[in-house]
C-alpha cells in the first residue's frame, strides 16, 4: 500500500505539516509536568472559570487546555489536508454490487426442516433460561439451534451461487500463524507475575470461574458474578481451570487466548479495508498496546467482547461484499457473543446495525437486498444473545444493572463532584433497584463535558486513568499517529472503509466513557483497543507517504516500518518495565505470590500489628497452594515459637514498625536468615520478609 501525495495539491501538504506540528507541540505541552511562569496568571484564571466541570486534571487547565486546542487544530488541517491531497491508491477498492435479478428459489424440505428444528431448540433453551435451570443440556441444545440454523443459511447461499474466498486468504494463513505465535509469546511472557497483584474485582471473577470448573450448577445464561456478569463470561473462563488446574497462570489464559485471537479477523479486516501494511501494522501495535496488555493479562472479563465484536464486523463486511446471508447470520452470531461476555459486548449489535443504515441511507440499489441479510444478521444475534437478554427480562433479572451503575446521572456519581442537595435541586431522586438517578439538566451537561474533556485528554495524556495496570494514555505511545489517523478517517466519513473506524471509535468514546461514572472507564473502553491500533496503522503510513516528497519510495516505506516496531518496544517496554514500578503489589499480594513459589507444605507465617487487626491473605484462602498460613499478633512474639510455626520450610512476614522487634526474635531461635524490605507506592515500605537459612545452606 502506498500514500502518495498530489502534486497540484502541495497547498494542502504544506496544511499536512503544519497538523503533524500542532500535534507533536500538544503533546509536548500535554507533558509538561507544571504550569510554565508566563502562563501561571492564565492558569489562575482558567481555574476560577472552569472550576464547574471538575476536570480533575493531572495537570492545570493553563497546560491542558493549550494542549487540547494545538491537538483539535492539527487534526483538522490533517483531515482537511487528507480530504483532497492524501490517498490510498493500493487500498482495496471496497465496492458492493447489487445482486443480479434472480428467480425466488422455493424453500426446500431440508431448509424448512432446519428452521423449525432451529426454533425448537431455541425455545427450549429460552424455557430452561426463565425456570432457572441448570441442566447440562442448555449449553448444547443452543448449539444446535445455531448450527442448524448455520446449514440452512448455507443451503440459500448454496441456492443463491454465491462462492466464498480462497486462494487469497491462503497466502495469508501462514504469515498469520507466525504473527499469532508471536502475539502469544508476548502475551503468555511471565503471565503469573506479571502483575504480580490483582484488583478486588478479578477476586469475584475467580470464585465463579474456580466453582464452575468443580462442577458448579449454573445456567450459561444466567447473570453471575455481582448478579450483573453473564455465566458464559465465567464459563469461558473455567474452561481454561479445568484443563490446566486452579492457579492464576490457567485463570489469566482465557483473557489471553480471547484478546490475542482478535488479531486474526482484525487482520482480515483492515486488509479488507485499507491494506495489507496498515493491516499488519494494526496487528502489530494492537499487541504491544499498553492498553491491551493491562487487561489481556488479568483474571477480569472485560476483554472478552474484542475477539467476537472484530470477527463480528469483519464477518458483516465480508457478507455485503458477497451478498451471502451465512456470513450474514454468522456476523449477527458474533455479535451476539460479545453481548455474553460483557456490558459494553453490545457495541457489536449497535455497529452492525449503523454499517447496514450507512449502506441504505448511502446506497439506495442496495436497499432491497439489505432487507434479508438484515434480518440474518438479526436472527444470529437472536439466537444467540436472545437467552440472555429475553430470558433476563422475561425472568425479572436485572440484566440492565450495570448501565445503570454507569449512567453519568447515577447520584452515587453526582454526589462525589457536586452536593447531594444540588442533585435534588429540581426532581426528587429516582430508584432504579438498588440505584439512584437524579435529573438536573444544568449538572447533566457539566458532568457532560467533564466526561468528553478527559475522555479526549486520558486518549493522549498520562495520568487520567490510573488503575488495573495501565502505564500512559489509552492509545499508547504512538497517541499522535492515533490523532492524525482520526483526522485522516472523519475527512472521508462518506466512504465506508473510513467511516466504520470514525464510527468505532467515536461510539466507544462516548457510550463507555464520556456518558460514564468516573470517567474515563478504562474496563468499560476496551472494544476501542483494535480500532486505536488501526487509527494509529493509519496514521504511521500517512507521515511516511508524506515522506515521498523528500525522499524515494523504497525509504519512505522503510520509515514506516521503522515507526512500526519502535512504537511496539515503546509499548512493551511501558508494560513491562515501567507498570511494574508504578503498580507495586501491596503486602497481601505479597505474601500470595510468595506463596505461589514455596513448596507444598511450607508454612507462611505474618505477625500482625496494630493496624492489621483481622489481616488475612486472600489468595492462600482460595487457591489450593499445599501452604499453611499462620498469624501471630505482635503483643506476642516474645513467647511465640516460630521454631513449630516454620516446620522444615518457612517465610515469615512483618510491619515495618514492628521489623525490629520481631527479626531480633526469629534470630534467636531460627538463626541467621535473609531479610527483604517489599516496596509500595511511593517508595514506602508496606513489609518486611525473613527467610530461614536452610539447613546447611550457605549463610545469606
Amino acid at each position: 500500500m502506498d500514500i502518495e501525495i498530489s502534486a497540484t495539491h502541495s497547498k494542502r501538504y504544506a496544511l499536512l505539516v503544519v497538523g503533524w506540528l500542532l500535534l507533536a507541540g500538544g503533546m509536548a505541552i500535554l507533558a509538561l509536568d507544571n504550569v510554565p511562569s508566563p502562563l501561571e496568571p492564565f492558569d489562575i484564571w482558567l481555574q476560577l472559570r472552569l472550576a464547574a466541570l471538575h476536570v480533575d486534571a493531572p495537570m492545570g487547565p493553563g497546560v491542558w487546555l493549550p494542549g487540547l486546542l494545538s491537538l483539535l487544530i492539527g487534526m483538522i488541517l490533517i483531515a482537511w489536508a487528507g480530504r483532497g491531497s492524501l490517498r490510498l491508491p493500493g487500498a482495496p477498492v471496497f465496492s458492493i454490487q447489487p445482486p443480479p435479478a434472480m428467480a425466488r428459489a422455493l424453500l426446500s424440505y431440508r431448509r424448512v426442516g432446519l428452521l423449525l428444528l432451529s426454533v425448537l431448540f431455541w425455545e427450549l433453551v429460552m424455557f430452561a433460561v426463565i425456570t432457572d435451570s441448570t441442566h447440562r443440556a442448555v449449553l448444547p441444545l443452543w448449539l444446535a439451534a445455531i448450527t442448524a440454523q448455520a446449514v440452512c443459511w448455507r443451503l440459500a447461499d448454496r441456492d443463491r451461487e454465491v462462492s466464498f474466498p480462497s486462494a487469497r486468504w491462503s497466502r495469508s494463513i501462514w504469515p498469520l500463524l507466525l504473527a499469532l505465535s508471536l502475539a502469544f509469546g508476548v502475551t503468555l511472557y511471565r503471565l503469573g507475575d506479571v502483575p504480580n497483584n490483582m484488583w478486588r474485582d478479578e477476586r469475584a471473577f475467580w470464585t465463579w470461574a474456580r466453582d464452575l470448573a468443580y462442577g458448579l450448577p449454573a445456567n450459561p445464561f444466567d447473570l453471575g458474578v455481582y448478579g450483573a456478569f453473564p455465566v458464559t463470561s465465567s464459563l469461558f473462563q473455567s474452561l481454561w481451570i479445568r484443563l490446566f488446574g486452579p492457579t492464576v497462570w490457567s485463570w489469566r489464559l482465557g483473557s489471553v487466548v480471547a484478546g490475542t485471537l482478535t488479531i486474526v479477523p482484525l487482520f482480515f479486516l483492515t486488509r479488507r479495508l485499507l491494506g495489507r501494511r496498515v493491516a499488519w501494522s494494526a496487528v502489530v501495535l494492537m499487541v504491544s498496546m499498553p492498553f491491551f496488555l493491562a487487561y489481556a493479562r488479568i483474571g477480569y472479563n472485560s476483554i472478552q467482547p474484542l475477539l467476537p465484536l472484530t470477527a463480528g464486523l469483519w464477518l458483516l463486511v465480508e457478507s455485503l461484499r458477497k451478498q451471502s446471508r451465512l456470513l450474514a447470520y454468522l456476523s449477527g452470531v458474533a455479535c451476539g457473543m460479545a453481548s455474553l461476555t460483557y456490558m459494553n459486548g453490545h457495541i457489536g449489535l449497535i455497529l452492525a446495525v449503523l454499517t447496514v443504515l450507512f449502506f441504505f441511507f448511502t446506497r439506495p440499489p442496495l436497499r432491497r437486498s439489505l432487507l434479508p441479510l438484515t434480518a440474518c444478521l438479526l436472527m444470529g444475534w437472536l439466537l444467540t444473545a436472545g437467552p440472555l437478554v429475553l430470558g433476563s427480562v422475561l425472568g425479572g433479572k436485572p440484566v440492565a444493572m450495570k448501565v445503570w451503575e454507569s449512567f453519568f446521572g447515577s447520584a452515587f456519581y453526582g454526589e462525589r463532584v457536586f452536593s447531594a442537595d444540588a442533585l435534588t435541586r429540581l426532581y426528587p431522586l429516582w430508584r432504579i433497584g438498588p440505584h439512584q438517578i437524579f435529573f438536573e439538566p444544568r449538572l447533566y451537561g457539566l458532568l457532560l463535558g467533564r466526561g468528553l474533556l478527559r475522555t479526549a485528554l486520558s486518549l493522549v495524556a498520562d495520568g487520567f486513568f490510573t488503575k488495573h495496570y495501565l502505564v500512559g494514555p489509552f492509545a499508547g505511545p504512538g497517541a499522535i499517529f492515533c490523532l492524525a489517523g482520526l483526522a485522516w478517517t472523519l475527512s472521508r466519513c462518506r466512504r465506508w472503509p473510513a467511516a466504520l473506524w470514525a464510527t468505532w471509535t467515536l461510539s466507544c468514546l462516548l457510550l463507555f466513557s464520556a456518558l460514564n461514572t468516573f470517567p474515563p472507564r478504562g474496563a468499560h473502553l476496551t472494544p476501542i483497543i483494535p480500532v486505536l491500533a488501526v487509527l494509529s496503522a493509519i496514521g504511521v503510513w500517512l507521515l511516511s507517504g508524506s515522506l515521498r516528497w523528500v525522499t524515494s519510495a523504497r525509504r519512505a516505506d522503510w520509515v514506516g516500518v521503522a515507526l512500526t516496531v519502535i512504537l511496539a518496544l515503546l509499548g512493551l517496554r511501558s508494560y513491562f518495565v515501567v507498570m511494574p514500578r508504578r503498580y507495586p503489589p501491596n503486602l497481601e499480594d505479597v505474601m500470595f505470590w510468595r506463596a505461589q513459589e514455596m513448596e507444598t507444605g511450607s508454612n507462611l507465617v505474618f505477625v500482625e500489628g496494630d493496624s492489621s487487626p483481622g489481616f488475612s491473605v486472600w489468595g492462600i484462602e482460595h487457591f489450593d497452594l499445599g501452604v499453611t498460613y499462620h498469624s501471630v499478633p505482635a503483643e506476642r512474639v516474645q513467647s511465640a515459637d516460630f521454631r513449630a510455626l516454620c516446620g522444615s520450610d518457612c517465610h515469615v512476614f512483618c510491619l515495618p514498625e514492628d521489623a525490629q522487634v520481631v527479626l531480633e526474635r526469629l534470630r534467636a531461635q531460627l538463626g541467621a536468615g535473609a531479610v527483604r524490605a517489599h516496596f509500595g507506592p511511593g517508595g514506602r515500605v508496606v513489609g518486611v520478609e525473613f527467610a530461614p537459612q536452610p539447613a546447611g545452606g550457605n549463610p545469606p
